[in-house]
């Protein structure tokens, strides 16, 4: 008992030799099944780049149409025709979630807001800063306290008064 090896990658039965061999067979059937055929997700992909990488020829519809109405290749759509005209076509993103379009918009600015009250903490975290700001608001409150009780000395006094 004490001279078993327990080793953990020996097989000792025949079962377990054969449960062994089949998972290594399995193995190396996926990974050529892997090299021969892609995932939809990456034939898709390589089939979107490819096009649009390829430049649209002469012998398409549109081209020709936009040819007839005045497009010259490298030149830009619509009526300006100076350097700040766009030339190059607008880009292609793809969606991969079921959120709205305007979604990843609203994400952005909402990033942005907290960023810049970020920003504003990081600003007020000054050390002169905030005791200067607390002085002020200390000043404030006396100056409050001073105003009212020069009000209401006022108000006794216009009573005696009448």
């Amino acid at each position: 008992m004490g001279n078993q090896d327990v080793r953990p990658g020996l097989t000792f039965s025949r079962e377990q030799k054969r449960k062994h061999d089949l998972a290594k067979k399995q193995a190396e059937a996926n990974a050529r099944h892997k090299q021969m055929y892609k995932s939809r997700h990456l034939i898709e992909k390589e089939c979107r780049e490819a096009g649009l990488k390829k430049e649209i020829g002469a012998d398409n519809k549109g081209f020709q149409l936009l040819s007839k109405m005045g497009y010259v290749p490298g030149g830009s759509l619509g009526p300006r025709k100076d350097s700040a005209a766009i030339k190059v076509p607008v880009s292609v993103e793809l969606k991969s979630d079921r959120k709205g379009l305007g979604h990843h918009s609203k994400a952005q600015e909402q990033l942005l807001r907290i960023q810049e009250r970020q920003k504003q903490i990081q600003n007020q975290s000054n050390p002169d800063e905030f005791r200067q700001r607390i002085l002020n608001g200390k000043l404030c409150q006396e100056m409050e306290r001073d105003l009212n009780k020069a009000q209401i000395t006022c108000r006794n006094l216009d009573m005696k008064m009448v």
